[in-house]
C-alpha cells in the first residue's frame, strides 16, 4: 500500500511554518511507518466555504502495508490537527505490485 498526502508549509493565514516543524513531521513519519519521500515544494488552490485557499505545500509518499491504512489516514489527521488545518489531502493506493528492490 501506498499513502500520499500533502503536507502544507503555510497556516490557514498564510504564516509560514518553521521548517524545523516540516522536517519534525517529515522525521515522525519516517520513524513510524520505516521511511517517507517527500518531493516540492507544490502550489495547492482549494475552496473552504467561498473562501480560496492557495498553499504552497510538499507531496509526501509512504509506503507500507496494507494492514496500517487506518494508523496511515490517523496519522494525517493528527499531522492536520497538530498544524490547525481545516482538510488535510490524503490518497490510498493499495497495490501488490510496490518492491523494495535489493540493490547490493
Amino acid at each position: 500500500m501506498k499513502f500520499i498526502t500533502r503536507i502544507p508549509l503555510v497556516d490557514n493565514d498564510g504564516n509560514a511554518f518553521p521548517e524545523t516543524e516540516i522536517q519534525s513531521i517529515l522525521r515522525e513519519l519516517a520513524y513510524q511507518f520505516g521511511g517517507a519521500s517527500s518531493e516540492g515544494p507544490h502550489r495547492g488552490l482549494w475552496v473552504h466555504e467561498g473562501r480560496l485557499y492557495d498553499e504552497p505545500n510538499i507531496k509526501v509518499e509512504i509506503v507500507g502495508e496494507s494492514s496500517q491504512a487506518g494508523e496511515a489516514r490517523d496519522a494525517v489527521i493528527a499531522i492536520g490537527r497538530h498544524l490547525g488545518q481545516i482538510k488535510m489531502y490524503f490518497e490510498l493506493i493499495d497495490d501488490d505490485t510496490v518492491e523494495f528492490l535489493d540493490c547490493q
